[in-house]
């Protein structure tokens, strides 16, 4: 596992929050909010106007992919990450099991009401689904993922777990290949990320 450390320099006492979305409406520490959103048409996080973008990453797998930020507004900070034209997997598969030779990156804020300081975390995390049962789990790293296959779909949602704070996990798989995004947050963290592997095998 690879970590980063980024400082951003910048006193919070004082600073007054903007109105709407996020806002808590004060000075102080604010909230911390989470979620995997729908991508914009140009495959971007959606972001309101007086929003600070602190973090983007995206990961491009020729076509399709996933996008996480990490933004302030005032004196609140949220994380956001979505997955980058899904329909491309467009075949369900009912049968079998496989194991995704899986990547992870994520970016992340600690102690919100004190820094903004930015975490970026990538590391190797194996995925397995059995497509039988639609059952999808995985661990490495630090990261650790579980979900379900939705029926009739090649999406799956569940749920990961970074530094003992649970998020949401949206993506899509087929026999071959396995794209996601992820975001969760505690009072005073955020954090989101991106997950993308292929099959080596596939188990019968």
């Amino acid at each position: 596992m690879i970590i980063r450390h980024i400082f951003l320099l910048g006193a919070l006492a004082g600073v007054s929050a903007c109105g709407g979305g996020l806002s808590t409406g004060g000075s102080g520490p604010g909230v911390t909010r989470s979620g995997v959103v729908t991508a914009a048409a140009d495959g971007s996080i959606p972001t309101a106007s007086d929003a600070e973008q602190l973090s983007v990453r995206s990961v491009n797998l020729g076509g399709y992919g996933a996008t996480y930020a990490v933004q302030s507004r005032g004196n609140d900070v949220s994380a956001r990450a979505a997955l980058v034209n899904p329909q491309i997997f467009n075949v369900v598969t009912t049968s079998g099991r496989a194991t995704f030779d899986t990547n992870y990156s994520l970016s992340e804020i600690r102690n919100t009401a004190t820094s903004r300081e930015i975490t970026d975390a990538e590391g190797s995390l194996p995925i397995t689904i059995d497509f039988a049962t639609g059952r999808v789990q995985g661990q490495g790293d630090g990261l650790r993922v579980a979900g379900q296959m939705m029926a009739g779909s090649a999406g799956f949602t569940g749920t990961t777990t970074w530094r003992g704070i649970e998020g949401d996990l949206r993506g899509r798989a087929d026999e071959g290949n396995l794209v996601g995004a992820f975001a969760g947050n505690a009072p005073t963290s955020v954090y989101a990320g991106a997950i993308e592997g292929f099959v080596p095998s596939t188990i019968p």
